[in-house]
């Protein structure tokens, strides 16, 4: 992402010369976020009022920047991509969720149907499939993803599991079953994961 360096003057300038909503349309970072940058570099913003003194032709009185500021005298910014929601003062979870999101190429479609199944999918499909001739019981083999659903929803959830994973791989990572758990791997990082229905339990108050 295209990023540009302002000093603590040029920030000071560019905030008493645009409203706070058009310069987050240009930079990647949130309206309130550029009000908190302002408030960590000391520089002063413009009050209530302002602008509609600018829009009407008034004249207005521009604080002027305190020389009282210890800080890194400059910021970077990121340039905002056209229709990025992306902002710099956003969690990480919350920036990768939303690169994700517009990533055009990403796959991010749950198909209806299976379409060039991923191996472990079809690993899977088939133990479903073994496990109902067998009458529930069948061995477990290797490469089972861990689903726990309800026989007639099996079907979507591995189209889900399915898109899951294509994702995943898309993202440059991968997917692996070890001793019946499912691992996304990240780096060097490994992490469980696991695809279930949630049960509506009723209890019979004689229980309790």
């Amino acid at each position: 992402m295209e990023k540009v360096t302002l000093t603590r003057k040029e920030l000071h300038d560019l905030v008493w010369k645009e409203t706070m909503t058009s310069l987050s349309k240009k930079y990647a970072l949130s309206d309130n976020g550029f009000r908190k940058l302002c408030i960590r570099m000391n520089i002063p913003i413009p009050r209530n009022g302002y602008w509609q003194k600018i829009n009407f032709n008034k004249s207005v009185i521009i604080d002027k920047l305190p020389t009282e500021f210890k800080g890194e005298d400059k910021i970077q910014l990121e340039i905002r991509k056209e229709v990025s929601e992306v902002n710099q003062d956003q969690s990480p979870v919350t920036i990768l969720t939303k690169q994700i999101l517009e990533d055009k190429n990403a796959p991010l479609i749950v198909s209806q149907t299976l379409d060039k199944p991923d191996k472990l999918i079809v690993a899977t499909k088939n133990y479903f499939i073994n496990k109902k001739k067998k009458n529930w019981d069948y061995k477990r083999g290797d490469n089972i993803l861990s689903i726990s659903v309800e026989p007639e929803n099996e079907e979507r959830a591995l189209c889900f599991m399915d898109a899951l994973i294509k994702l995943i791989q898309y993202r440059g990572y991968s997917v692996k079953v070890m001793n019946d758990v499912t691992l996304t791997i990240i780096n060097v990082t490994e992490i469980p994961i696991q695809l279930r229905e949630t049960t509506k339990r009723v209890f019979d108050r004689n229980w309790l």
